[in-house]
């Protein structure tokens, strides 16, 4: 199980490196194979949105949004149990790391994954 981290998203639809991109299939090529899962966060999807709007412009971000949550991977929406948990990590590490990492530590961690 794979926790997909926005980097991950930015590098595979961006990068003009081949090896990123064949590493970047790689990894979703394996989180599909069975018995296997990817997850993604909605904060993910929020700030992947936001890059690619930034860098692509709106129907870049459109496409690529949509290609994400149709992908078969699993996007997980942040619950309270998650919110609170992603609290007490920020305070732990005394606000010095952001929200949006703090959110994905936590699904990371709630579902026992890697992070990628």
């Amino acid at each position: 199980m794979v926790t997909l981290d926005t980097s991950f998203f930015v590098l595979h639809y961006f990068s003009k490196d081949s090896d990123v991109l064949k590493r970047s299939r790689n990894a979703l090529h394996h989180c599909r194979l069975a018995g296997n899962r990817g997850i993604v966060p909605t904060v993910v999807l929020a700030e992947f949105y936001a890059i690619a709007r930034r860098d692509g412009g709106r129907d870049v971000a459109e496409l690529r949004l949509n290609e994400v949550v149709e992908s078969g991977l699993d996007v997980v929406d942040l619950s309270t149990d998650a919110a609170r948990e992603s609290g007490v990590l920020r305070v732990k590490y005394q606000e010095k790391i952001p929200w949006g990492d703090c959110f994905i530590a936590k699904s990371s961690r709630w579902f026992s994954s890697l992070t990628v």
